[in-house]
């Protein structure tokens, strides 16, 4: 593990371009080395703060088990999901659950089940017959003034106003 320092190659260079002689040349020398030296462990200190920052990123397998998740929430939204229920099916912690749907959803696990659950409803109000209240309920809102708020955000109208356009 380790990475490329221009500022290193740069002293390097200084090391090798030292043309003096005697006493002189070894001081010189042996200052750079020990300038070259200090870089060295700063660099190495750098590269592991920054490689345990990585270290919360998810592997292919938690990536695929969380597209695996995602199509779950996608055919069934109406289920009572809960961040620790989702966590337990899937075998990950709820930080890595939630750093994977902002990774590949660019939105919280509870986001992405609201828009879920949005979208289902208004495939039901295009193909059926059944009322808002009703649409609301099965697929697992528990306020259908809340459900309006979020339709209204998502389509810029309400869903009386939507589903009254559709018969129109």
């Amino acid at each position: 593990m380790g990475s490329y320092n221009l500022k290193i190659a740069n002293k390097i260079e200084q090391l090798n371009a030292v043309t003096q002689t005697g006493i002189v040349r070894n001081l010189l020398k042996e200052g750079i080395l020990k300038i070259i030296l200090a870089m060295e462990i700063q660099q190495h200190s750098d590269d592991l703060n920054a490689f345990s920052k990585d270290s919360n990123c998810l592997t292919l397998k938690e990536m695929e088990e969380i597209k695996e998740l995602s199509e779950f929430i996608k055919s069934s939204p109406e289920e009572p999901f809960t961040i620790k229920s989702l966590s337990k099916k899937s075998g990950l912690s709820p930080n890595k659950l939630q750093e994977g749907f902002k990774m590949i959803h660019d939105r919280t696990v509870n986001d992405y089940i609201t828009h879920m659950r949005v979208l289902k409803a208004e495939i039901l109000m295009r193909t059926s017959d059944l009322n808002i209240s009703e649409i609301v309920y099965c697929i697992g809102f528990t306020s259908r003034s809340y459900f309006s708020k979020i339709f209204k955000q998502k389509f810029n109208c309400g869903p009386k106003e939507y589903k009254f356009n559709l018969l129109v």
